[in-house]
């Protein structure tokens, strides 16, 4: 967008989204090379009091007051961020906000609803039906979806809404990758399987790691011999051989781990689209998905490159078939889709065209 507009990249002071705690300096800095302004956290996430906030509404039937109350303990609750928009909104043309479900967005939205372009990352989720987002989505000038699957979801939960027709996926970019360079670094020898992202049991990584243990027990010879986990631990991993867990790592070590790998698994039961599954379509790597996920399963289908479970059963079966026969023709199917669909000329075509 930087070629067209001038850039200015509002965020808080938080690293974290399990604490929001302050780790950067606020105030003015650069992020990838554009002007950002980093405003203060009021509060870290109580994690008790948030989940007993969101026990009060999960139900249903809490007041708008209530469902309030429950976003500013999600957090992160910046106010001098919403300050700063309402009292600079005539500086901006065009305000985007990413996404739909945290505090930031809900209280900072409406002194700019006239210009805001609201990308909501939405997926089903409990959270996505509670009327306190129906202010978010239907005083947005635009509502911009990254996949088709959420821009259905979106549109069928607040038809209401000014959704675009314009799909703001992500471009990706492989750099130059060394998949020995990877296992040198981290002592991984022999065949495994990787997942990208949060190791947290929300992201479905518990099941992932019992299914995988089960379907190593069944049959060894059938199924790598590791799975390695590459991304921030918020959950207790079980100690077995069979898994590594390499917490996070920068990006040129989760590249080389990607192209190593005989697959990539996605968990994952709620996504609005899964950008590990895009990376390693993008470097020719089969996708096995949590069928749970009807946005994972669409997007296995448009590209004609992943396969899918829907329980325990169902994975260890598919892992003990002959995936290993067809994974590298699904993985040059799944490159051929990234490399025709998923590049930044088309996104920022796509922003353009969902400017208010």
């Amino acid at each position: 967008m930087t070629d067209d507009w001038d850039c200015e990249i509002l965020t808080t002071c938080a690293r974290d989204a399990a604490t929001w705690r302050n780790e950067f300096a606020a105030g003015e800095t650069t992020i990838g090379g554009v002007h950002a302004r980093r405003f203060s956290v009021a509060r870290e996430r109580d994690a008790a009091s948030f989940e007993a906030h969101s026990r009060r509404v999960v139900g249903g039937g809490a007041t708008l007051a209530e469902q309030e109350t429950w976003l500013r303990a999600q957090g992160p609750d910046a106010p001098g961020l919403t300050a700063h928009l309402a009292a600079h909104a005539d500086d901006y043309d065009a305000v985007f906000f990413y996404s739909y479900l945290y505090a930031t967005t809900h209280f900072a939205l409406p002194s700019v609803a006239a210009k805001a372009v609201l990308v909501p990352l939405a997926h089903d989720e409990w959270m996505f039906w509670l009327s306190v987002y129906d202010r978010t989505f239907l005083s947005s000038a635009r509502v911009a979806c990254v996949s088709e699957d959420e821009r259905r979801l979106v549109s069928r939960r607040f038809p209401g809404a000014h959704v675009c027709d314009a799909i703001v996926a992500p471009g990706i970019d492989v750099p130059i990758t060394d998949a020995s360079r990877f296992r040198r670094r981290y002592a991984i020898d022999g065949p495994y399987a990787i997942y990208l992202g949060r190791v947290d049991a929300a992201k479905g990584v518990d099941d992932l790691v019992a299914f995988f243990l089960a379907a190593n027990a069944r049959d060894r010879r059938s199924v790598p011999r590791k799975l390695v986990l590459v991304g921030p631990v918020s959950m207790k991993i079980p100690a077995h051989d069979a898994i590594v867990a390499l917490g996070a790592v920068d990006e040129a070590d989760k590249w080389d781990a990607l192209v190593g790998a005989d697959f990539a698994i996605v968990p994952s039961a709620y996504e609005s689209l899964s950008l590990a599954a895009l990376e390693a379509w993008a470097v020719g790597k089969a996708v096995v998905a949590n069928g749970a996920s009807s946005v994972l399963v669409g997007q296995c289908r448009r590209t004609n490159a992943g396969l899918w479970y829907a329980n325990e059963n169902e994975f260890v079966a598919l892992l003990a078939s002959d995936l290993f026969g067809v994974a590298g023709e699904l993985g040059r199917r799944g490159a051929a889709y990234v490399t025709e669909h998923y590049t930044w000329p088309a996104t920022r075509l796509a922003m353009l065209a969902c400017l208010p």
